[in-house]
């Protein structure tokens, strides 16, 4: 029979990634857990991790298993957190699962603006991850999600979606900076800095460099924007990147055009389903809103 001791046992070394550490939280021995964990194959039936020398790593099966039992222990988590925020006072927190490149930029900018015209005294605190953010609003770890927008929305209810221009950046005194715009053709040849080919946004430009006869003489790759404009500020390149973070490039005193390609950059916000929003929640989506709205202004 699976004992609570047994998920108990799962979940820690799940989350910390060894026995020990598994141990040190549930303040029992290390031989305790490893039983416990073996007692838990025993009666699934199946591996749940395999020992590489001093390290142990987690079967696909176990993987499996993890994703259920997180979401049948998330209510009882919620539960608990939300009778400790009402001992407290009553105030709650607003979490929100942000892709790297709105953490950095967008949300930031849009948290500003809600503290800056009185934030509501609903919430005492903001946490932001940026965990995949579907999956942290589908386990509602997060109450908000704000993403680029894919195909991929399930188990979580979309407030709203943007699609907004993307815009070249290149450093001080480059050719580009004497067009209003520039063409994806303008790219060929040129030294560029993209995005990773396991982000969304690397994957997109990696379609448009394919389909092109001569693409641009990309030097280097980088999963977050925020490195690629440092790099580009610093005249190692061109690429092209999100508004905000072209916005950001701009007042660096980088040069900044749009990039003229019928395709925009999409954005989402999301919820767990079924949900409302706080107070905070709803007035942070109307910031983003204002965001959104003032791009291209």
């Amino acid at each position: 029979m699976i004992t609570h001791r047994q998920i108990s046992a799962f979940q820690e070394v799940m989350r910390n990634g060894s026995l020990t550490a598994a141990a040190e939280y549930l303040d029992i021995s290390q031989p305790a857990v490893s039983r416990l964990i073996k007692e838990l194959e025993g009666n699934v039936g199946f591996a749940l991790f395999t020992r590489h020398g001093a390290r142990i790593v987690p079967t696909a099966a176990a993987h499996n298993l993890w994703e259920v039992v997180e979401r049948s222990f998330l209510g009882m988590d919620h539960i608990r957190n939300t009778a400790q925020q009402i001992r407290a006072g009553g105030n709650t927190s607003l979490s929100i699962a942000a892709a790297p490149v709105f953490a950095t930029t967008l949300v930031p900018q849009a948290i500003e603006a809600v503290i800056r015209t009185g934030a509501p005294e609903d919430i005492s605190q903001i946490t932001i991850t940026t965990l995949p953010v579907v999956r942290q609003v589908a386990l509602r770890r997060a109450d908000l999600g704000v993403n680029i927008l894919t195909h991929h929305q399930h188990e979580v209810d979309l407030i709203r979606s943007y699609s907004v221009p993307f815009f070249v950046i290149a450093a001080p005194g480059h050719p580009f900076g004497a067009q209003q715009e520039v063409q994806l053709a303008d790219l060929a040849g040129v030294t560029y800095i993209g995005f990773d080919d396991t982000t969304i946004s690397g994957q997109v430009q990696n379609r448009w460099f394919s389909a092109m006869r001569h693409g641009p003489r990309i030097t280097m790759k980088c999963y977050l924007a925020s490195v690629i404009r440092a790099l580009v500020g610093r005249g190692l390149g061109v690429s092209v990147v999100d508004p905000w973070t072209a916005r950001e490039h701009a007042e660096r005193g980088g040069i900044t055009r749009p990039l003229g390609h019928g395709e925009e950059f999409r954005v989402s916000l999301v919820k767990p389903l079924g949900t409302t929003l706080s107070r905070t929640g709803d007035a942070l989506v109307e910031a983003i809103d204002t965001e959104v709205g003032a791009i291209g202004r």
